[in-house]
This record gives structure tokens, C-alpha cells and sequence, in this order.
């Protein structure tokens, strides 16, 4: 309902103040790659009926309203933004996604789940919101894509991890704030996950980087994990 009939009514209202208009979509939308995602590349199909699907279906059909929007309106400024896993400080231990999950039951002392080969890109929230603003106050270069009220564009930082290596960070950084030897407590089972779930998601970047030509990450995935270690554990 947020996806679909919420997406509809900011467009409509959108329309009626000339705002322009940024759409928080996800990497989910590309289906289960084993390359990077580009915007222009062939996607494949996402699975209606899988236990995920009302998300990744949800924003595809979004993204659908924001294409027919932006035709009907040409005076509409339309982005799409694929969002590829951003994390922050702020999240919350229920949050349920790997980071938080991993943070929470190692400070607890609980046991993690680790899909050792599964990988992922993660892009800090400080990151994300530095080009959200760029879109908000037009710091981007317009002229690196076709003369159009429609971007539809990749955000994400395109280094990719395994679990593994994210768990392996997450228990290092919560040895450092409770200052004494934290068992490591995983158990890696790789079939620990729902139906189409990807193995692998990475960003394609070329659009971004000519849209942004002097964009440059400032929280590598080690400190960005250091700082959300120290607000979880400041927060319990």
C-alpha cells in the first residue's frame, strides 16, 4: 500500500506544486544478477509469489507510476533512486537487516546466521543523504543524460563484501566497545535464506558517475561500522 497507492498520491500532489520528485526504490527491483545492475541493462524477472516479492514488486510498480507521471507532466522533475543497502547509525535493533541484525546478537552474545557466500554492497547513510542533497539543491550534471524530467539512477557504493567479512568486522568493532574478548558465535548456513533471495548485488555506477563526476565516498564500510557499533552499544 506505501509502494503502490502512496507512491500515486505524492505524484499527484507533486503535479499540483511543481515539486520535484525523488523515489526511494531498491536494488531488489533488478531480480537475482550475478553482475553488476545497470539502468539500462535487461533485468531479470523478480518472482510475484516468493515470500519477498510484495516489496520487490511494490517498487517496481512504483517506478512504473513515476515513468507515466514523468510523460504526462513534462514540467515534473522525476529520479528514481535503486537504492543499494544503506545502513546508519540510527537504525534500530529490530531493523531486521544483516548489519543491525549481526550488531545486535553479538553485543547480546547471541548466535548469527552467516550466508557465508552471499556478498553485498553497503553505502553509510551520511553518504546517501550527501546525494539526495545534491539532487535537492541541483549540484549533478544534468547534461550526462538525455534531455528528459526522468532520472532513473543508481545509489550505492559499489564495493562488495561477503558476510563473512561483514560479520568479521562487526565482531572485531564490538570487542573494542565492551573492551574485553567477544566469542565468536556463527554459524554458517548457507541455505539460511527465502526463495530468489540474490547471491550477489552490485551497483552498475556509469550513470552515477556522470551525473555526480566529483562525488567521492567519505565512510568506508569499517568506520561506518565502527560508528553504528557505538550508537547501538550508547543506546542499550
Amino acid at each position: 500500500n506505501t509502494n503502490v497507492y502512496g507512491t500515486h498520491n505524492l505524484l499527484r500532489f507533486a503535479t499540483q506544486v511543481k515539486a520535484r520528485y525523488i523515489q526511494a526504490s531498491t536494488s531488489e527491483v533488478y531480480g537475482n544478477l550475478d553482475k553488476a545492475a545497470d539502468e539500462d541493462a535487461e533485468m531479470c524477472g523478480v518472482n510475484p509469489v516468493n515470500p519477498r516479492a510484495c516489496y520487490a514488486e511494490s517498487k517496481r510498480a512504483a517506478e512504473t507510476l513515476c515513468k507515466i507521471y514523468a510523460q504526462s507532466h513534462s514540467d515534473l522533475d522525476v529520479w528514481i533512486l535503486r537504492i543499494f543497502n544503506v545502513y546508519g547509525n540510527r537504525m534500530t535493533d529490530t531493523d531486521g537487516r544483516v548489519i543491525p541484525e549481526f550488531i545486535k546478537n553479538t553485543l547480546r552474545g547471541d548466535r548469527c546466521i552467516i550466508n557465508g557466500y552471499r556478498s553485498r554492497c553497503f553505502m553509510h547513510s551520511s553518504d546517501f543523504c550527501r546525494v539526495v542533497e545534491k539532487i535537492v539543491t541541483g549540484s549533478y550534471n544534468r547534461d550526462a543524460v538525455s534531455e528528459t524530467n526522468l532520472i532513473t539512477i543508481n545509489v550505492g557504493n559499489p564495493e562488495t563484501h561477503t558476510l563473512r567479512e561483514v560479520y568479521e568486522m562487526i565482531h572485531d568493532e564490538c570487542e573494542k566497545v565492551v573492551a574485553h574478548p567477544v566469542e565468536k558465535r556463527y554459524t554458517v548456513d548457507e541455505n539460511n535464506t527465502t526463495n530468489d533471495d540474490p547471491k550477489f548485488r552490485m551497483p552498475g555506477m556509469s550513470l552515477f558517475n556522470l551525473v555526480f563526476p566529483n562525488f567521492r565516498y567519505r565512510v568506508d564500510l569499517r568506520t561506518g561500522i565502527h560508528r553504528t557499533v557505538r550508537s547501538f552499544s550508547n543506546r542499550s
